[in-house]
């Protein structure tokens, strides 16, 4: 576990999407100071009836350990695997981002999560 710092300054871009239609809605930009043990839910996310969520664990000089329940990592060429893991945990250093998205077909939301600093 990573320990030592108190906070990152975490972005994170919300991509709401349909194939139900050509028009998309529009994206929405997020950006929270973080603290070990804090969890970035899909209701702070804007999203109440979703069932996801990111948390924070340790923090240090070289990155932050997040944890993610209910979403999917995207595979390198952006496609999505329905049947991932639905659960994992990972580092992300300064200016790294990770891609997640809920496991859907029709319609879903996609999430980039970017460590934008440590203080």
């Amino acid at each position: 576990m990573l320990e030592g710092l108190k906070q990152a300054t975490i972005s994170v871009v919300v991509r709401p999407w349909s194939g139900w239609t050509r028009e998309q809605p529009p994206l929405r930009r997020l950006r929270f100071i973080a603290k070990p043990g804090q969890v970035i839910t899909s209701q702070l996310l804007g999203y109440p009836t979703g069932n996801y969520a990111v948390s924070v664990g340790g923090i240090n000089a070289l990155g932050i350990e997040l944890a993610y329940h209910g979403l999917v990592m995207k595979n390198g060429d952006g496609t999505v695997n329905l049947s991932g893991p639905r659960t994992g945990s990972l580092v992300l250093t300064v200016q790294q981002s990770i891609h997640l998205s809920t496991a859907t077909m029709d319609s879903g939301t996609s999430f980039d999560v970017t460590l934008d600093g440590i203080e």
